[in-house]
């Protein structure tokens, strides 16, 4: 017969939990930031044709010089 061998109390403290929270809030921060400057970075690349990690999307852009490809 197997026994079980995860141990029934884990005891964390407070400051531990907080701490941790606060890891995964950053990272989850920076992620968001990274995600949105690469999106806006395709977006100036395919849209408007040049290099750019700024882009405001209340602004009206043209249209794209690929046309109707750009969905491929």
């Amino acid at each position: 017969m197997a026994t079980n061998t995860i141990p029934r109390n884990r005891n964390v403290g407070l400051l531990v939990l907080c701490i941790l929270a606060l890891i995964v809030g950053l990272i989850t921060g920076l992620g968001a930031f990274v995600l949105r400057a690469l999106m806006a970075l395709i977006h100036n690349v395919m849209f408007l044709g040049h290099f750019s990690f700024i882009y405001d999307a209340n602004e009206a852009t043209p249209p794209s010089p690929w046309g109707p490809f750009i969905i491929l």
